[in-house]
């Protein structure tokens, strides 16, 4: 599992190369006048700008539902797949797009996990605080790792198949996603808004918009009944928070990697669902909200910082990232340039590490070119 994570995170990582939209990076030079009074997040010092209250949605999810789209939609559709396909034949393109290739024939090679097994009464840790070996021989069994390889390999083959058109990935994918779709359960209870739902959820929305059109009916209502299982507890878990009636004092909780994380990488699902299951679009409306709203203002001060810069910050930048660029991709809100939140993405790549049909341009006040 470890070999494949750096795996994909070294083929998938250029991400200003396989930007979706119009990648930009926003300048890091000299801090603003305002930017100089506001205290760090990590300061202790309350933060000088107070959570926005709750806005409408501009367009609401509804009205990007009543323009039905056939999958692939997410980052391209069928039409823009031509472009992909010959944007990949070209450098830096092409060394990129066999990148992908070759780690979905290293995919092809995996073995589908077996059904995964509860092992949360055993210690990861022993007392003297290293890992307990009983932990480590079960740990790949755990729904939690499970869910990481979903995200991982599902994508992979996937992409791989658009981007290629080489059913080899396009049916092996296939066979994992119907897998995982299957089964009962994919997430322990306690964990079903966390990590391991939001990594689970993720692999199989992309898996079901790019693979879908290798599908029959009755197996995309299995994929659709096994994202809506995953949403479920999350769409509660955004509701609670965004009833909460004194977000400030949550603003630790709502900016961290758990949760811009968690709501960053089931946000696709919505997306992945909108024109086929109605109630879809009351999730995304959920999710909008939540992103502007609550946990970017939390997670990045208006100065860039963000609230996990010393740890997961990796991950908590990209995690949230295939979001954004696909709610403006499908005609939502451009969250990207948001008056309260444009300054606090300074530095962020504006596209996604699969978007390889889309063109890399810098503005203006850039700092170069992808």
């Amino acid at each position: 599992l470890t070999r494949l994570r750096m795996t994909c995170r070294s083929y998938l990582l250029p991400g200003a190369l396989l930007a979706g939209g119009v990648a930009t990076f926003t300048s890091l030079a000299a801090p603003t006048p305002t930017e100089r009074v506001l205290p760090n997040l990590s300061s202790g010092t309350p933060p000088a700008d107070p959570l926005p209250q709750l806005r409408v949605n501009r367009p609401s999810a509804a009205e990007m539902a009543a323009r039905p789209r056939v999958h692939p939609y997410l980052f391209f559709d069928a039409s823009s797949r031509v472009q992909l396909r010959d944007r990949a034949r070209t450098e830096p393109f092409r060394g990129l797009s066999e990148r992908v290739r070759t780690l979905a024939e290293d995919c092809l090679k995996r073995s589908i996990p077996p059904l995964a097994k509860d092992f949360g009464d055993i210690a990861p840790f022993l007392p003297d605080g290293s890992y307990n070996p009983e932990f480590l021989r079960h740990n790949s069994d755990d729904f939690y790792d499970q869910a990481y390889i979903v995200s991982e390999v599902i994508p992979a083959l996937g992409f791989a198949y658009q981007l290629a058109g080489d059913r080899r990935f396009g049916e092996v994918g296939r066979e994992w996603l119907l897998n995982f779709a299957r089964r009962e359960k994919l997430v322990r209870e306690k964990k079903a808004a966390d990590f391991p739902a939001g990594y689970a959820a993720f692999g199989m929305a992309l898996g079901y918009d790019w693979l879908w059109e290798l599908l029959s009916e009755p197996e995309r209502r299995q994929v659709q009944l096994s994202l809506v299982g995953l949403a479920r507890p999350i769409v509660a878990a955004a509701a609670a928070l965004l009833r909460e009636p004194a977000p400030e004092r949550l603003r630790g909780n709502l900016g961290n990697n758990h949760r811009t994380r968690t709501h960053g990488l089931f946000g696709l699902t919505p997306l992945a669902l909108l024109y086929e299951y109605p109630e879809a679009a009351e999730w995304l409306d959920l999710e909008i909200q939540l992103h502007r709203d609550r946990l970017y203002p939390s997670a990045w001060a208006p100065n860039g910082e963000h609230l996990d810069g010393r740890d997961h910050f990796e991950s908590s930048l990209g995690d949230p990232m295939p979001f954004v660029v696909a709610l403006r991709q499908l005609g939502g809100e451009n969250l990207f340039d948001d008056p309260n939140l444009a300054s606090r993405f300074r530095g962020i790549s504006h596209g996604y590490l699969y978007g390889l049909e889309f063109r890399v341009e810098a503005r203006p006040e850039a700092i170069g070119r992808g």
